[in-house]
């Protein structure tokens, strides 16, 4: 999924992303994650997946952590 956003306005750390096309609903994301040089008025494209392999390696994860913490000694 790709999204477009026009950065609204910038206050302070902050850009204030309106999503595209409709510009009704706003997202507030921190200036340090988005390209130095960006402007008001700039249009962002966003690509957005979803990563099953990382979802499977967190689940393990958190379930070794209960394992561990659930753990008789």
């Amino acid at each position: 999924m790709e999204l477009e956003l026009v950065v609204d306005r910038i206050e302070g750390d902050w850009a204030v992303l309106l999503i595209q096309p409709e510009e009704n609903l706003s997202l507030d994301w921190p200036l340090a994650y988005l390209p130095p040089e960006v402007r008001e008025g700039d249009l962002l494209s966003v690509n957005i997946t979803k990563d099953e392999l990382a979802r499977k390696k967190r689940e393990e994860r958190v379930g070794d952590l209960i394992d561990r913490l659930t753990e008789d000694d």
